[in-house]
């Protein structure tokens, strides 16, 4: 919720209000009468908007404020690609295999991101990325690879791969 207040030290508020822009137009304004959820403001989506809030007392002498926001609703993106190809759940790779890990979040950015990889009787250290896995290390077998990641607004998509090592 949003809570926009506002005060007067003089002779007191007669109004407040507010409204919003995603940059190139601006909304009509609104009375602030109580909290409200962001996404009851007509046209606001997934993005960059300001929001501005405006309080005027009673002689008519008023103050304004404005902020920036980002709304990103979205869960980051996790890639995994072997050999230059996009794998979704499984692949045969070899100890020679390219192998890419990454993570994108094109809202609000990035917070963090990490992958571990595992098998039945070993459990592999979270890493973060850029880091990414080093093939030649494991020995032939099976393994889940389990990437994670959290953007800056809390979104967050978690992945498990298994990789077939030949």
């Amino acid at each position: 919720l949003v809570t926009l207040e506002s005060s007067d030290v003089g002779i007191g508020v007669a109004s407040h209000r507010y409204r919003w822009s995603d940059g190139s137009n601006w909304s009509i304004w609104r009375n602030v009468s109580e909290p409200f959820p962001i996404m009851s403001l007509n046209g606001i989506h997934e993005g960059n908007w300001t929001l501005m809030s405006e309080a005027c007392d009673i002689l008519g002498a008023c103050s304004s404020i404005q902020f920036d926001l980002t709304l990103d609703y979205t869960m980051p993106t996790l890639n995994l690609t072997v050999g230059g190809h996009p794998i979704v759940d499984w692949a045969y790779i070899s100890e020679y295999t390219s192998i890419s890990i990454s993570a994108y979040d094109g809202a609000s950015g990035l917070s963090a991101a990490k992958w571990r990889i595992y098998s039945t009787d070993w459990s592999g250290q979270w890493i973060e990325l850029p880091e990414q896995l080093d093939l030649a290390s494991l020995v032939s077998g099976n393994y889940t690879l389990e990437m994670w990641a959290e953007d800056v607004a809390g979104n967050t998509n978690h992945r498990n791969y298994t990789l077939l090592l030949t």
